[in-house]
């Protein structure tokens, strides 16, 4: 009997093992992809969108605690072409999904800066 419970106690703790080395691998994949994000956010991003995703232009928006998913649907689409402006597809071109994805989470992280609405006269 000795021997076949510990067949299973040997399974249990080595599927315990495997689901540690899944967690610690996926953590490390997650901190290679935000360093590769901003490594992009850093090297291209900032120049319209500005540091943090905080712009103080108007004319480029801000990316700062904006949904990650939403962010790289609209990398994609400027990639496919289906939304147009040159600019961004020439910065998207050479992104992978999970490049765009990454991006995404990295500006998501991002604290937001709230403004008082302007008023009108």
């Amino acid at each position: 009997m000795k021997a076949s419970c510990a067949i299973p106690s040997l399974l249990v703790r080595s599927l315990v093992t495997l689901g540690l080395l899944a967690t610690a691998a996926g953590s490390l994949h997650a901190q290679a992809d935000e360093a590769r994000a901003r490594k992009i956010a850093n090297g291209v991003c900032f120049m319209c969108h500005g540091e943090n995703g905080e712009v103080a232009s108007e004319i480029f928006p801000r990316l700062a605690g904006q949904n990650a998913e939403y962010i790289a649907k609209q990398l994609k689409a400027f990639q496919t072409g289906e939304r147009k402006s040159t600019a961004m597809a020439e910065m998207v071109a050479k992104l992978t999904d999970d490049e765009m994805l990454a991006l995404g989470r990295y500006y998501e992280k991002m604290p937001a800066v709230r403004e008082n609405a302007k008023a009108t006269d």
